[in-house]
C-alpha cells in the first residue's frame, strides 16, 4: 500500500482498501481523505510515509499468498476426501 501511493500519489480507492488506510493513517504514514459511511476516496503519503519508506527500502507484503493459497489447496483437498469417504459410507 505505501509503495502504491508513493508511485500514484493521490488515488481513488475502493471500499476494501479502507481498513489498512486507517491503520497506516493512525501510524501516521499516510493521511486518508475519507467519505461519509467510513470509506476512503483517497489517501497520500505523509512526509513521515515518505522517510519510512526511504528508511526502509527493501519493504514486503508481510502475506505469504503462495503459503496462503497452499493451505487453503490442502484444506480443500481434505474437505473433499472426507466428503467421500462419509457418502460412500
Amino acid at each position: 500500500m505505501l509503495r502504491t501511493l508513493s508511485k500514484q500519489g493521490f488515488e481513488a480507492l475502493s471500499e476494501f482498501d479502507a481498513a489498512p488506510i486507517r491503520s497506516l493513517d493512525n501510524q501516521g504514514l499516510v493521511q486518508g481523505a475519507y467519505i461519509e459511511g467510513g470509506g476512503v476516496e483517497g489517501a497520500r503519503l505523509t512526509t513521515y510515509g515518505k522517510e519510512y519508506l526511504a528508511d526502509n527500502p527493501h519493504l514486503y507484503n508481510p502475506v505469504n499468498w503462495a503459503m496462503v493459497s497452499a493451505i487453503v489447496a490442502a484444506v480443500g483437498s481434505i474437505g473433499t476426501i472426507i466428503t467421500i469417504i462419509i457418502t460412500c459410507s
